[in-house]
């Protein structure tokens, strides 16, 4: 079973996932006296801590506890990273609900509103097909979150439904 420390928790909890927690005094006050710059502030705020995980395990304890109403430029981010674990991939993969996809043979027949994501899960579709992630160490077993849709969906590869190499994650 792999498990993260405390600690490790602890700081992407309060620094990656909610980065609120991070600010300063004087950011905070920044952001009260010109509150066009608190976008600036957290980006910048969101990058710096964001390099701060080490590990492929602390990018798929980060994708656990993601909030995807937050948009999906920071699991883009994730699967791009080159820590970034086969299972991470899968997970995310999986997350974005693939059979909700499939109806579209195109990125023209998708609605704007739904073109990131599609891009998204077919980019990494093809990497996960092609093996295209250095470390298989964290097991994510696809049923746990997968849809029955999904599941049946012949339009899925078959391959992406098995669980993938590795141990466990402790949530």
């Amino acid at each position: 079973m792999i498990t993260l420390s405390a600690k490790r928790k602890k700081f992407i909890n309060d620094k990656v996932i909610d980065i609120y927690e991070s600010l300063s005094e004087k950011q905070w006050q920044l952001i009260e006296e010109n509150e066009e710059q608190e976008e600036v502030i957290m980006a910048e705020l969101y990058r710096k801590n964001f390099q701060r995980l080490e590990t492929p395990e602390e990018l798929h304890y980060f994708m656990l506890h993601w909030n995807w109403d937050e948009g999906n430029h920071i699991p883009q981010q994730v699967v791009e990273h080159p820590l970034c674990d086969k299972g991470t991939a899968l997970m995310v993969y999986w997350q974005l609900d693939p059979s909700f996809y499939t109806k579209y043979n195109s990125i023209e027949e998708a609605p704007n509103y739904v073109r990131e994501d599609y891009n998204l899960l077919n980019s990494l579709e093809q990497r996960l097909l092609s093996n295209d992630f250095k470390t298989s160490k964290i097991k994510f077993i696809p049923s746990s979150i997968a849809s029955w849709e999904s599941r049946e969906d012949s339009k899925i590869p078959s391959i992406l439904k098995i669980a993938s190499e590795g141990e466990e994650f402790e949530e």
